[in-house]
């Protein structure tokens, strides 16, 4: 019976002594997964620390570029502005140019019209340099001869005057009047000419008989 219980009391102790190894075995290995678990989150700290370093930076960076996007958009806004104004500028001088045309062409046109009037202002005066200042006819034959080319053949106080302007624009001076016949009750009109040597001719428009009137330098 006594060697019963010690067999029993060694087998006790055999068990416990497993059991004890047991649990030294899972608290060693208990100890290394919280040794490597230290390890783990030292590393995932320093991880989390260089990533928040990274986002830091980055913010950093979205900042700058978030303040440079606002200067470009101002410079952007500022040239646009600009831009705008310089073509305003642009079109103010291209109206300014074009009425600036326009009034050079009017000029021109007026220019040429000018430089035509007086060349015929200039034609005219050379006309009339050449048959003034006016002359007497110089003898009975030239005014017989310039009568016969005249084509006024009607009489009227009005062609009397008209014979007279014909012969001032050939340089010839002759007189137009209109004189009360008493004795026939009625106008008359006729024209003179003064020759070189004083001799007076009265003659009609209509008839260019020509009648001596008188001589000047009697």
């Amino acid at each position: 019976m006594g060697k019963m219980w010690k067999w029993l009391a060694i087998a006790a102790l055999v068990a416990l002594v497993a059991v004890g190894a047991g649990l030294g075995v899972s608290l060693a290995k208990t100890s290394g997964y919280l040794a490597d678990t230290r390890v783990n989150l030292a590393t995932t700290q320093a991880n989390l620390t260089s990533a928040q370093a990274t986002l830091a930076s980055t913010q950093a960076n979205l900042t700058s570029t978030q303040n440079d996007l606002k200067n470009t958009q101002s410079t952007l806004a500022s040239t646009q502005s600009q831009l705008k104004t310089t073509q305003d500028t642009l079109t103010t001088t291209s109206n300014n140019l074009k009425a600036t045309q326009d009034k050079l062409t009017a000029t021109q046109n007026q220019l040429t019209s000018t430089q035509g009037q007086l060349a015929a202002t200039s034609q005219q005066l050379a006309d009339i340099q050449k048959v003034y200042p006016l002359k007497n006819f110089p003898d009975l034959n030239a005014l017989k001869a310039w009568l016969a080319k005249q084509t006024i053949v009607t009489f009227s106080f009005q062609n009397t005057f008209a014979l007279q302007e014909a012969a001032a624009k050939d340089g010839w001076l002759i007189s137009a009047g209109i004189w009360w016949n008493a004795a026939a009750g009625e106008h008359y009109s006729g024209n003179t000419a003064i020759l070189a040597n004083g001799d007076c001719y009265m003659f009609y428009c209509d008839d260019h008989t020509l009648y001596f009137e008188v001589n000047i330098y009697d």
